[in-house]
């Protein structure tokens, strides 16, 4: 009996831990949306790529003796921003190659709706200039919060396109995910 409630009480908390991984995904993703335009201008931005991190060391140390800085907080910091370049490029690559995907999908896709939703999307959060809700809905004539409704219908399918499979495994959401006709 001790041996089947530890079993049943291991296999609860391997099921938290999973919700809690798949929550954070969850959250991940509504987070890049929202960053998406932030995000997307420091990854075609940054000071320095992989060629010219070295001038680039070399002359944030100057900037950072200029400062008063100290030589271990500038290699510290010149490595954390490095580090955060490289991890940034990474997944902005992957996301802007996966939100390509989702709109290849919204607009092959027979329903309106899909295709809506690409529109109400890309002018609210990718975008370069962006889009009110408020001018999204006038132009779709529906209601302001179904604009923030829309959206909130694509996090499930784009955690699955930003985080493979384990982007599906009980979404918060699961029961909202919408099938592709191709």
């Amino acid at each position: 009996a001790a041996a089947t409630a530890a079993a049943k009480a291991a296999e609860r908390e391997r099921k938290r831990l999973q919700r809690q991984q798949t929550d954070k995904r969850y959250h991940d993703t509504k987070l890049l949306i929202r960053k998406y335009r932030q995000l997307n201008e420091y990854y075609q931005n940054a000071v320095f790529d992989g060629e010219g991190a070295e001038e680039a060391d070399e002359d944030f140390e100057e900037i950072m003796r200029s400062f008063g800085g100290s030589c271990r907080d500038e290699k510290i910091t010149a490595d954390s921003i490095k580090r955060n370049y490289l991890v940034t490029r990474v997944v902005m690559a992957h996301v802007n190659k996966m939100l390509d995907v989702f709109q290849a999908m919204c607009e092959r896709s027979n329903r309106a709706s899909d295709k809506r939703r690409w529109k109400i999307l890309y002018g609210l959060h990718l975008a370069e200039v962006p889009v009110t809700a408020e001018e999204l809905a006038q132009q779709e004539n529906i209601s302001k919060r179904a604009v923030y409704d829309i959206v909130d219908r694509c996090i499930p399918d784009l955690t699955i396109l930003f985080f493979g499979i384990s982007g599906i495994e009980e979404l918060p959401e699961a029961g909202k995910l919408q099938k592709w006709h191709t």
